[in-house]
């Protein structure tokens, strides 16, 4: 029977896999996911390592782990969109294990394989697998370092501790402090409430604290050597990374501020724990109180360690001055043991059956939920035109029922349907909506059209507002032209917005007629509808190449999503090609009349 359970957990797990593996080819989005892919490749293409560089400048806004990772699955398969995605989400995974290992050291195998497939099938975690950004990889290495850290606790061994130093280190080399800071607030809670003082003082923390060191130290050498051994750079990179990075953001010394309000994770907790976030609140007050039931004992196979690591990570992320919804993904593992450990309880408990019972029913109306913004999505929003696009709906819908064959206890009623609910729905997000999506992000079109046609690196430039992806997909680093002459105009310290106008488009035919001096070659200029409209009045002489739509993929709107609206939303960017010796350089003095 356990063979059975354990095959056919197996085959649940194959489901979220397999929405990852479908997210893989995906575009990388702007900004982010672009950028950190846009930074490996020129990292790689300059043969760089512990110095991160960034359009030929410094970067030091994030620890150097996602970067070695990428650079590695390029130079063994190439750059490309699965081979940025490859060793991430390969670490996802472990980070799966983590937390099924973690729940194997103080529940049943029933609870552990629901922890993991929880985690493994919310939002969060999808989204986490196609949009890679540091905290992929930093959220499973707490969970791994959770886990090693309290299989010690339980059963001391130097496997144990080793694998303990070893994931709090990548960790901290996957976004910082805040990889030490939250396993230590997760393991310090538990051992707090059960008064075991004295593993506070085990000697053996200094051999975790030598690893961490260790793995840290390229890292240390590499930002020392480019920020802090330069002082007339004006910032220490040791310091930036050990503090300001991440403690900065709560004592107000970084910048970086939006002021989301202090329930922000609150509101973002909804979305992204889909489709398990009301069982997840009602399992929170359940281990709230029994938690509080056993305050202050010593009391052995009993942890504290989940609602403890989730709560105070939760709390002190909401102290941020700076918020983003995904800064609280890295303890949702831990929120998905409480939730799968109350489920299976509630369900073997007889006089639990009509609070189970009630339990299904919101689970179906979260899946109708789910299914109905599908639906919205694939006939109205990016209508689905394709027969195999609807034989696969219909595929969807079967799994769909079956699964609720399969279901055999009440605690799989609850869950099973709603992970293969979850499951269909990013399926067809990742292989249609967002590829459908992804045709409005045209600097990455347009990277694609330089790199496929061989465009030399010294005969295109940008005049729009810069995009990562536009670096990533064409490998170059893209001449800014606008930046420069933002720059510029600014120095002249001019007022009025008219004189403003003036003095941008001289610095701007300026500008234009340097770059293409001495140019063996037409240039290619990629410009949004603003300098496409100064070029007309200049007279200059130009062949549209590629005439695009563009919005910002990541910032959907009702008015964008709505197909009557859309075209009131999107601006229009070009890639122009202007022919050597062309009148652009004998009108750049012109004015417009």
């Amino acid at each position: 029977m356990l063979h059975k359970t354990q095959n056919r957990y197996t085959w649940w797990l194959l489901l979220p896999l397999l929405v990852y593996v479908v997210g893989a080819p995906m575009d990388l989005m702007d900004v982010d996911a672009a950028q950190y892919g846009a930074i490996s490749w020129e990292m790689l293409a300059h043969d760089l390592f512990l110095q991160i560089t960034y359009k030929g400048n410094d970067y030091l806004d994030k620890p150097p782990l996602l970067f070695w990772t990428s650079i590695l699955s390029f130079k063994l398969f190439g750059v490309s969109n699965w081979t940025y995605r490859l060793i991430p989400i390969l670490v996802s995974l472990l980070g799966i294990y983590s937390i099924y290992r973690f729940a194997l050291l103080y529940y049943t195998r029933q609870v552990a394989y629901w922890a993991a497939l929880i985690w493994a099938s919310s939002q969060a975690c999808i989204l986490m697998n196609h949009d890679i950004r540091t905290d992929t990889m930093l959220t499973a290495w707490v969970t791994f370092a959770i886990w090693q850290t309290a299989s010690y606790l339980r059963h001391p061994q130097w496997r144990s501790l080793t694998g303990m130093g070893i994931g709090l280190g990548l960790a901290m080399l996957a976004k910082g402090p805040i990889g030490l800071v939250a396993p230590a607030l997760a393991i310090g809670f538990d051992l707090i409430w059960r008064k075991e003082w004295k593993q506070f003082f085990r000697p053996a923390w200094l051999y975790v604290m030598v690893i961490v060191a260790i793995i840290l130290l390229p890292m240390s050498i590499g930002l020392y050597e480019q920020f802090d051994a330069h002082p007339e750079k004006g910032i220490s990179g040791l310091r930036f990374y050990y503090w300001t990075q991440s403690f900065g953001r709560i004592t107000g010394e970084n910048p970086w501020r939006n002021d989301a309000g202090l329930f922000f994770f609150v509101h973002s907790f909804f979305w992204s724990f889909l489709p398990w976030s009301l069982l997840a609140v009602a399992a929170y007050i359940l281990e709230l109180r029994r938690i509080w039931r056993y305050r202050f004992r010593k009391i052995k196979r009993q942890e504290f360690i989940a609602w403890g690591g989730f709560t105070l990570v939760f709390i002190a992320l909401s102290l941020s001055k700076f918020k983003l919804p995904h800064y609280t993904f890295v303890v949702f593992p831990l929120m998905a043991l409480i939730t799968a450990k109350w489920i299976v309880v509630l369900a073997r408990a007889t006089k639990h059956k009509k609070t189970v019972l009630g339990l299904q029913y919101i689970q179906r109306f979260v899946e109708s939920v789910l299914f109905t913004l599908l639906l919205v999505m694939l006939f109205w929003v990016f209508p689905l035109q394709s027969g195999w696009g609807w034989a696969s709906v219909a595929a969807g819908v079967a799994l769909y029922g079956l699964s609720y064959r399969y279901a055999s206890s009440s605690y799989e009623k609850i869950l099973v349907p709603s992970l293969v609910a979850i499951c269909i729905v990013n399926i067809f997000l990742n292989a249609h909506v967002y590829p459908s999506l992804l045709r409005y992000q045209a600097p990455s079109i347009v990277g694609r059209y330089i790199r496929k046609h061989n465009i030399e690196n010294n005969t295109y430039a940008l005049l729009s507002f810069y995009h990562p992806s536009l670096e990533f997909y064409a490998q170059h680093i893209v001449p800014d032209l606008k930046d420069s002459i933002e720059v510029r105009v600014e120095a002249m310290n001019i007022q009025g917005a008219e004189a403003k106008r003036v003095a941008e488009e001289k610095v701007c035919a300026s500008f234009l007629q340097s770059f293409v001096k001495d140019k063996p070659k037409n240039l290619y200029l990629y410009v949004d509808e603003h300098y496409k409209k100064w070029l007309d009045k200049t007279g200059a002489t130009y062949e549209v190449v590629l005439e695009l739509e563009r919005f910002p993929v990541t910032e959907l709107t009702l008015p964008f999503l709505n197909p009557s609206t859309r075209a009131q939303q999107v601006s229009k960017q070009y890639l122009l090609k202007i022919h050597k010796g062309g009148d652009i350089i004998e009108a750049s003095g012109k004015q417009p009349q």
